[in-house]
Order: structure tokens, then C-alpha cells, then sequence
């Protein structure tokens, strides 16, 4: 009985984490890193979410970057950058805390805030800058 409740066990988290994905993408979150990186914000607005896999913080926030990226389809871009993976990008724009999030407007930083947001918070912060 224990092993088939260990495989049910494992087969919903290969099943939620598989779906999370999916949301990501269908979200329209797009990964860059250090060679797309340029190419990825330079038209139009783009948030771009610096994180790491090891981040709690950076976890926490990734649910509400998808559902940003849902609401403001068509007006902002959202892009994700893995520092550990994009360190020149990284080092680039001064990410020393993570999360920190950053506002591109026509491949120029507009605005940027560190730690974690709500996205009701982030919402706001958004709005302002993109009126």
C-alpha cells in the first residue's frame, strides 16, 4: 500500500509541476539570458524578473509574474533572467538582491524594484509607469 501511494504521490507532483510549466508558457513568459538578452527587451514595454532557482523569495514571486504577464498581454512583455545562468546580464543592470524586477521601455530601464511584490502591488507599480 505504501508504494502505491509513493507512486501516486509522484505521479501528482510530476503532474502539477508539468502544469505550472504549461502555465508559464501559455502566461507568455519568455527566458532570456545572456546572448538574448538585448534582442528580448529592445521594443516596446518589457518586466523583466531577475531570480534564481535557490531563491525563496524569487519562488514566491513567480506565480504573480505569470499572472502579470496574463494581464498585461499585449501592453508589457514579461521576461525572466536566471542570474546564476545570465551573471553578465546580471552584473550589467547592478542586481545585487534578488528578486529584483526591472521595467524596460524601447530596450532602456525605466523602473526597477527589488524583493518580492504582490501582484496587486506589482499591478499598481506597472500601471504608473506605462501610463
Amino acid at each position: 500500500m505504501k508504494k502505491f501511494l509513493t507512486a501516486i504521490s509522484v505521479s501528482l507532483l510530476l503532474l502539477a509541476s508539468s502544469g505550472l510549466e504549461a502555465s508559464a508558457q501559455h502566461a507568455g513568459v519568455i527566458h532570456l539570458d545572456d546572448n538574448s538578452f538585448d534582442n528580448g527587451i529592445k521594443s516596446g514595454y518589457v518586466l523583466v524578473d531577475f531570480w534564481a532557482t535557490w531563491c525563496p523569495p524569487c519562488r514566491m514571486l513567480s506565480p504573480v509574474i505569470d499572472e502579470i504577464a496574463y494581464d498585461f498581454r499585449g501592453k508589457v512583455s514579461v521576461a525572466k533572467v536566471d542570474v546564476d545562468k545570465a551573471p553578465d546580464t546580471a552584473r550589467k543592470f547592478a542586481v545585487s538582491s534578488i528578486p529584483t524586477l526591472i521595467l524596460f521601455k524601447d530596450g532602456k530601464a525605466v523602473k526597477g524594484w527589488m524583493g518580492y511584490k504582490s501582484k496587486e502591488e506589482l499591478t499598481t507599480l506597472i500601471e504608473k509607469e506605462i501610463r
